[in-house]
């Protein structure tokens, strides 16, 4: 594939509201100085008090006015003030949501392929969960290559279901760069089982939830060659953003595709599952499951050039 950056699960917080109030350019101290004046004026001698009378009501109207373009000025900025704050949208946070965190890779083995084989046939994470609704902290997540049977193919993906799992490199199964990853050729798939175990009894352990995410999913040459897809089924919801490039197909017996349409470069590769740009966030789909002690899924691409990587959490990006 090629790869998707903050999510992350996180969402972008809609543009504050700003407005400006225009208020009346005098200011309270030249209010002020006009009705001294103004009281001045009356004090002269009784002769005068008639045409004066007539100028004070005039100024004294005038500060009226402009007393009131203040009050309505002051009136403005503070609409405005709570203008803004009633636009203004808090970052959503993922806090909340189960995660697990990958911290180390124990031993990576899948479908027997290496590069440890002398290890156990699996991908064996060390991982530490927040907000599971597990009694333990930290969980190793094992990733096997498992069969096929729970998935039925069509020919439009391009590829015929392989005897045994064939990576392109070994040694890039596993994890880096913030995301746990598995490769695959072009026109091969591997169906994979996820499952959590507790490191010191050695049982498995069922999620009362959790949540799987894909990265960069994409094709290679022109869009047509190379076409990654993941099949999944299971899941309680999936996420997608408004504009995502992945097409979403079921295919009657309980599973569902999320394919590729667009190419995809080296250049525009995610780097953190927490920190998308948009068009990185338009090839993500996000799960999430409950009450499950596996989680399964296929990943493939159709026949083409280029070797497919395919980036995953175990948490929630979008």
């Amino acid at each position: 594939a090629v790869w998707l950056s903050k999510i992350t699960c996180a969402r972008v917080a809609m543009p504050t509201g700003r407005q400006t109030a225009v208020s009346a350019r005098i200011g309270p101290e030249e209010v002020s100085l006009l009705a001294a004046q103004s009281a001045r004026a009356l004090k002269v001698s009784w002769k005068g008090r008639a045409a004066l009378t007539a100028t004070a009501v005039a100024v004294l109207l005038v500060i009226g006015l402009l007393l009131g373009r203040s009050a309505r000025g002051l009136l403005a900025r503070k609409s405005s003030n709570l203008a803004s704050t009633r636009l203004e949208r808090k970052p959503y946070s993922c806090a909340s949501l189960p995660r697990y965190e990958i911290v180390g890779i124990k031993s990576s083995n899948l479908g027997g392929k290496g590069p440890d084989k002398d290890k156990d046939e699996g991908i064996f994470y060390a991982a530490k969960g927040e907000n599971t609704g597990l009694n333990v902290l930290d969980v190793t997540l094992e990733l096997h290559a498992t069969s096929d049977q729970d998935f039925v193919h069509g020919l439009s993906e391009g590829n015929e279901v392989a005897d045994d799992y064939k990576p392109v490199w070994p040694k890039g199964n596993g994890y880096n760069d913030h995301f746990a990853r598995v490769n695959v050729m072009p026109g091969r798939n591997v169906t994979v089982m996820l499952k959590a175990v507790d490191p010191d009894s050695g049982e498995d352990l069922v999620f009362p939830r959790v949540s799987l995410a894909f990265f960069d999913l994409d094709t290679g040459e022109d869009g047509t060659s190379s076409v990654e897809y993941v099949k999944i089924r299971g899941y309680k919801s999936y996420y997608v953003t408004n504009s995502t490039e992945l097409k979403v197909t079921q295919d009657g017996f309980g599973a569902t595709t999320f394919t590729a349409s667009r190419e995809g470069t080296g250049r525009d590769n995610p780097t953190d599952p927490k920190t998308l740009t948009a068009l990185q966030k338009d090839r993500v789909v996000s799960f999430d499951f409950h009450n499950v002690d596996h989680l399964l899924f296929q990943l493939g691409a159709s026949e083409g050039k280029t070797a497919r990587v395919f980036p995953f959490s175990v948490r929630p990006a979008l």
